[in-house]
C-alpha cells in the first residue's frame, strides 16, 4: 500500500509451485517470459499468445546464451525449426534475421514490458 507503483518482477522460473504463482497473481505482481524457453510445442506457456499482459518478455537472459548462440545452437534444431515455423520464416534463415525477429516477437507481445539484452540489440 506504502508503494503502490513499486516495480517488483517475480521472478517465476524453473520448478515453481502453484502457491508461487498464486502468491504471484495475488500482489498481481508480473511474472517472467523468456521466448528462448518457448520453441519446444504449441502449448509451451512462454510462447506470446500462450501468456497474458501481466508478465515481463525476454528474448534471453543473463542466464542464457545470446539469442545469436541460441538460434545457431546444433543441439536446438528442433526448437529453431519451430522458431521459424512459428514466425513463418524459412529455416535457413540467417542468424541476423532470426534474431532481429526474436525482439520484435518480444516488443510486439501482449507483455505490458519487453527487455532485450544488449547483446540482442
Amino acid at each position: 500500500k506504502e508503494f503502490p507503483e513499486l516495480p517488483i518482477v517475480a521472478e517465476d522460473l524453473g520448478d515453481i509451485t502453484p502457491d508461487v504463482h498464486a502468491l504471484r497473481d495475488g500482489f498481481e505482481l508480473p511474472g517472467m517470459k523468456v521466448l528462448q524457453f518457448a520453441f519446444s510445442e504449441p502449448t509451451n506457456d512462454f510462447l506470446p499468445h500462450n501468456f497474458g499482459p501481466n508478465f515481463v518478455v525476454y528474448t534471453g537472459t543473463h542466464d542464457n546464451d545470446t539469442t545469436a548462440g541460441w538460434y545457431q545452437d546444433e543441439e536446438r534444431k528442433a526448437e529453431r525449426k519451430f522458431f521459424c515455423h512459428y514466425l513463418g520464416l524459412s529455416v535457413e534463415t540467417p542468424v541476423e534475421e532470426a534474431v532481429e525477429q526474436m525482439v520484435r516477437l518480444a516488443l510486439r507481445s501482449v507483455a505490458k514490458t519487453a527487455i532485450v539484452p544488449y547483446q540482442d540489440i
